[in-house]
């Protein structure tokens, strides 16, 4: 199964709701498709399966609001141009990414 690899709980997207979004470099990320399971991974430690509900792709050179407004839900930052510019930071020099939806496997009743 493949894996999806996070070193931070970010905003508590992976210990909160079960349906999340994360931001990924394409050349690393790209080939997930939607229906897809996924592993989640905190440091390495296998935290849950996740299903994939959607891969989007965008050029950050042709960033959208929409997109900017992903980036800021997904990182937790308040302005969506301080969310941009902080993925950017973060996967320089690359400018093809992905938003992947992922929901987390259902386990119990309410859940």
């Amino acid at each position: 199964m493949k894996a999806i690899h996070f070193t931070k709980d970010w905003n508590q997207k992976l210990s909160g709701p079960s349906v999340f979004t994360t931001i990924r470099r394409k050349s690393e990320y790209g080939h997930l498709k939607r229906g897809e399971r996924v592993n989640v991974l905190l440091n390495n430690k296998p935290l849950f399966p996740a299903d994939v509900i959607e891969v989007l792709e965008n050029d950050s050179s042709k960033a959208n609001q929409f997109f900017r407004l992903v980036a800021m839900l997904d990182t937790g930052l308040t302005k969506p141009d301080a969310a941009f510019e902080t993925l950017e930071s973060l996967t320089a020099p690359e400018t093809q990414w992905v938003i992947i939806v992922l929901r987390r496997e259902q386990i119990g009743l309410f859940d």
